[in-house]
């Protein structure tokens, strides 16, 4: 096809306090925008009966995320201890989702800009140097999405709305507790765990049936652990 162009502009706005209750204690209130740029996209049609096949330009729009976020910093035990934490609130808009076409075909991919997801949560990071080459760290994160609204409304596809749904791979909890070992003489070893909890799979958003859609059918994925170690 003929070769095609767009402009796209975005103001994107930062702007965050930080209070220091002292050297070893501070508090922050921050607000941002993110943005993505949008693009275009080929999809390859594939040929019905006595039609050939083509090739057929598409495009999106940017997608933003505004952010809002409150925390805090802090060292104690004569900086052996740092503990930090954050709690955050943010409105996703136009996300760019790739779905499939409605042809069915691998190759008829499109990309479409899909509504409004509130996602909310809090995190805490901790660092304990508890002797001289011992170090014990972890984190935890708790999370919550909430899909708005999420229509499919390209032309040719089942028209249905994931609102409601959790957004995939998202998991309500996870976090991470580790140990690091380092002596002088070059010897080291290290050991973690890492937990993933449930979540939704990427398929409940690209790839479902024009069925499952109209049953609100949702494919989970289990909780998952990693067990990480070294020495050397």
């Amino acid at each position: 096809e003929p070769q095609q162009s767009t402009t796209i502009e975005a103001f994107i706005q930062r702007a965050a306090v930080t209070y220091n209750v002292s050297d070893e204690l501070s508090f922050f209130l921050a607000a941002q925008r993110g943005y993505r740029a949008g693009g275009a996209f080929l999809r390859q049609i594939p040929p019905s009966g006595t039609a050939t096949g083509r090739v057929e330009v598409g495009a999106y729009d940017p997608e933003y995320l505004t952010n809002y976020e409150v925390g805090f910093r802090s060292t104690w035990l004569s900086g052996r201890l740092t503990l930090n934490g954050n709690v955050f609130y943010s409105v996703w808009k136009d996300q760019q989702v790739s779905v499939q076409g409605p042809s069915g075909a691998a190759n008829d991919q499109i990309i479409i800009n899909a509504g409004e997801t509130d996602l909310y949560g809090a995190e805490l990071v901790t660092d304990f140097q508890m002797s001289d080459g011992l170090d014990l760290f972890g984190s935890i994160a708790v999370l919550e999405t909430d899909i708005k609204d999420f229509p499919f409304a390209y032309p040719g596809l089942p028209f249905d709305n994931l609102a409601g749904n959790d957004l995939p791979n998202s998991p309500n909890l996870s976090f991470t507790l580790g140990l690091n070992y380092e002596h002088r003489s070059g010897f080291f070893a290290n050991g973690s765990v890492n937990y993933t909890g449930e979540r939704e799979s990427a398929r409940n958003v690209a790839g479902l049936s024009e069925t499952e859609l109209g049953t609100g059918r949702t494919q989970r994925l289990d909780a998952r652990s990693v067990v990480n170690g070294r020495v050397g």
